[in-house]
């Protein structure tokens, strides 16, 4: 691979710096604004490079020490060489140029911060060695971890135990992942095999439980997940607590995986939330903001495609005592304006996936509400989107969270109103 000398002179979409090299665009990860590197190239395509940093012979002021020892090697993260405020700070400003409105932030906890998590496990027999941990920025290779400061302290703790107890396994070369589910003081680990286990690993795994203390679950080619040896005993749900509310959460639930942060943004909805009107949750899910508002607002409908998502709403309404809830299956992607039945005095959240809500968006310009709320972990598709809604409504508050610190994401909440014509 080969290693240039580069002057940065800006930074991409992700925040990786920006050069030039043969008249092609390069993206360095690990490098910022204003500095002279020394870079490896890993990506070649038609039009840009993508490159890691290595040497600073010219270094930013912005430019910190990054503490996790794996940093750049592993892609789990890619901003650990500025501090997590300084990050929030780049990032707000470069949503501003995108949206032209000021953004504000609220910072949280950058460590030990991610609750769930897919960690890639890979046995390389020729070395004689078993990986776990997230990829490499090649994309090819699990990084060499013995820990990870973006994981739960009992998780990362845990790693180089985990580590050897799977490298013991007579099918270590059949594990292909390993599930982290750790929320509030309830630590699961689900242990993905393509080979059955035998008798002797499944004792290895009920030991490593015992001196771990972490829940120890194994899912096979049939895809059910239940504790080791035991085909009665399933994944059982963990319990969320979010204000005064409790969630049951189950593996394949969707759940915000920074905590504080997510704490943090229901919070901001409740005090932007216009007060006493029927509200309309698109994108539900298991009610993390429907329930958080069931005291402000008048009457909440919440709307999900998955079926089984609207009864464990409607579950966690029942638990929390919430009477002002209704949940609707819908596939919100081809909902019709007559499907969603929204009066001018109506609150609209949307909380979409990555993909954002383009088709959604071009219905709300047809009917206006008095309020939208529009949550989003990513900042192009709200962008898009944004711009179809500024045909009706204006930007009144933009707001970014720290729900992925060290990474190029970041989750925004951004409050609209109808314009006044």
């Amino acid at each position: 691979m080969k290693t240039v000398e580069l002057t940065i002179n800006g930074i991409s979409d992700q925040f990786y710096g920006r050069s030039c090299l043969d008249q092609k665009e390069v993206h360095v990860i690990g490098a910022l604004d204003g500095e002279i590197v020394e870079a490896t190239i890993i990506k070649r395509g038609r039009k840009k490079l993508l490159a890691i940093a290595g040497n600073i012979n010219q270094s930013s002021p912005l430019r910190i020490h990054p503490p996790c020892p794996h940093f750049l090697n592993c892609s789990g993260c890619t901003l650990q060489h500025i501090s997590s405020k300084s990050q929030l700070e780049i990032k707000a400003k470069w949503l501003e140029k995108q949206i032209q409105f000021q953004v504000g932030y609220t910072q949280s906890n950058p460590w030990h911060y991610r609750r769930r998590a897919r960690l890639s496990v890979k046995y390389d027999a020729k070395k004689d060695e078993l990986l776990i941990g997230f990829r490499e920025h090649k994309g090819w290779y699990v990084a060499k971890m013995d820990g990870c400061m973006i994981l739960p302290e009992k998780i990362d703790a845990s790693l180089p135990f985990l580590k050897q107890t799977l490298a013991k396994l007579t099918i270590k070369d059949s594990i292909s992942q390993a599930e982290i589910s750790s929320i509030a003081n309830q630590h699961a680990i689900i242990i993905r095999h393509l080979m059955p286990l035998q008798a002797v690993d499944i004792e290895t795994l009920i030991q490593f439980e015992k001196n771990s203390g972490l829940q120890v679950y194994t899912q096979g080619n049939d895809l059910k997940i239940h504790r080791p040896g035991d085909f009665n005993t399933a994944f059982e749900p963990q319990i969320a607590q979010v204000g005064t509310h409790e969630y049951r959460i189950d593996i394949h639930d969707f759940i915000q995986v920074n905590e504080s942060a997510n704490t943090a943004l229901i919070q901001h909805i409740q005090q932007h939330l216009v007060p006493d009107q029927i509200t309309h949750d698109f994108f539900c899910g298991i009610g993390n903001i429907s329930l958080s508002i069931s005291n402000i607002a008048w009457q909440i409908f919440g709307y999900e495609l998955s079926e089984t998502m609207v009864r464990k709403a409607e579950k966690n309404a029942q638990i929390n005592k919430v009477k002002n809830c209704e949940f609707i299956q819908i596939d919100l992607f081809k909902a019709q304006q007559n499907d969603l039945k929204l009066k001018p005095t109506d609150v609209v959240i949307l909380d979409p996936p990555r993909s954002g809500a383009e088709d959604l968006c071009h219905l709300l310009i047809q009917n206006c509400v008095c309020q939208i709320i529009y949550v989003s972990c990513n900042a192009k598709t709200l962008t898009r989107d944004l711009q179809i809604l500024s045909k009706r409504y204006h930007i009144a508050n933009a707001h970014i969270f720290d729900m992925f610190s060290h990474t190029s994401h970041f989750e925004t909440c951004v409050i609209l109103v109808p314009k006044i014509h």
